[in-house]
C-alpha cells in the first residue's frame, strides 16, 4: 500500500517532477509482489486467507483514492496534499512497525542487569533504516516537499 501511494503521489498530474519517486517505489512494489507471491507459495491456509483479505481492502482502497484525486482536486497543490496524508500515515506505519522488533531487545538490554548484551538489535536493520533514512531526507530538503520529508 505504502509503495502504490507513493507511486499514485508522484504521477506528473498530483506531483510534478518526480521520476525518481516513481522508478523507486514501482521496484518495491515489484520486489513486494515477488515477496507475497514467494509467501503464497508456502504459506498456510490461514495466512493466505489473512493476506488475501488485506489485500482485498487495498484493492478497494486504492481506486477510490485515484477517483477522488482526478475527479475532486483539480490543482496539483491540493492533489498533492489530498495524497500526502495517506503516504505519510502509510510510510510512518511501515517505518514503526519494526521498532517493536527493536525497541524490546533494548529495554531488555536495559532492564535485565545480569546481560548488558544488544544481541538481540538487528544492527543491520538499524544501518539500513538509518542510510534510507537520510538519502530520503536529502531528496526531500533539495526541492523541501514537506510530504517526502
Amino acid at each position: 500500500m505504502n509503495c502504490m501511494l507513493w507511486i499514485v503521489y508522484g504521477l506528473p498530474f498530483v506531483h510534478p517532477k518526480s521520476l525518481l519517486l516513481v522508478s523507486t517505489d514501482s521496484i518495491g512494489l515489484a520486489i513486494q509482489l515477488v515477496f507475497l507471491t514467494i509467501f503464497f507459495v508456502y504459506a498456510d491456509k490461514q495466512g493466505r486467507k489473512k493476506v488475501l483479505r488485506w489485500m482485498a481492502l487495498e484493492a478497494i482502497f486504492m481506486p477510490i483514492v485515484l477517483f477522488l484525486t482526478i475527479f475532486y482536486f483539480h490543482t496539483i497543490k491540493s492533489r498533492t496534499f489530498f495524497i500526502g496524508i495517506p503516504c505519510g500515515i502509510f510510510c510512518i506505519t511501515m517505518y514503526a512497525s519494526p521498532l517493536t522488533i527493536a525497541v524490546c531487545p533494548i529495554l531488555l538490554v536495559l532492564i535485565n542487569d545480569q546481560d548488558k548484551s544488544v544481541r538481540y538489535m538487528p544492527f543491520w536493520l538499524s544501518v539500513g533504516n538509518l542510510a534510507n533514512g537520510v538519502i530520503w531526507t536529502i531528496y526531500a530538503t533539495l526541492p523541501f516537499d514537506p510530504w517526502i520529508l
